[in-house]
């Protein structure tokens, strides 16, 4: 039995854009054709609303430029990580340093190493 995505996973950023593109576009056709004719101007609001879910989902979905929040908050969380493992090498090269193990000219160049990394 092959495994498959698991049963509830969540969408990733592109599914979720592709679904709301699905879903904005159905959504406005049915504005367009039900809620127009039956609600005035109203209708035109709510199809012009659902046009621009429609838009902003296309947007993420196709546009390749800019991530999606979820992506951007993933980059940050693992940016964050990297300035505080680079801060923990930092300090433990300052203890050896301090205790006499690691030459000036050796504790600067393996910091600005370090820090160059980031």
């Amino acid at each position: 039995m092959a495994d498959g995505p698991k049963k509830g996973a969540p969408l990733s950023g592109k599914g979720k854009s592709l679904l709301g593109l699905v879903l904005g576009a159905g959504l406005t056709v049915f504005c367009a054709l039900y809620a127009v004719p039956r609600y005035g101007n109203t209708g035109t609001v709510l199809t012009a609303l659902a046009l621009a879910v429609t838009g902003y989902n296309a947007y993420f979905a196709f546009g390749g430029k800019h991530t999606p929040p979820e992506v951007r908050q993933q980059a940050e969380e693992a940016d964050e990580q990297a300035r505080e493992e680079a801060r923990l090498q930092i300090m433990a090269l300052e203890e050896q340093y301090n205790s006499g193990l690691v030459s000036y000219e050796d504790y600067i160049a393996k910091r600005q190493e370090i820090i160059s990394q980031l």
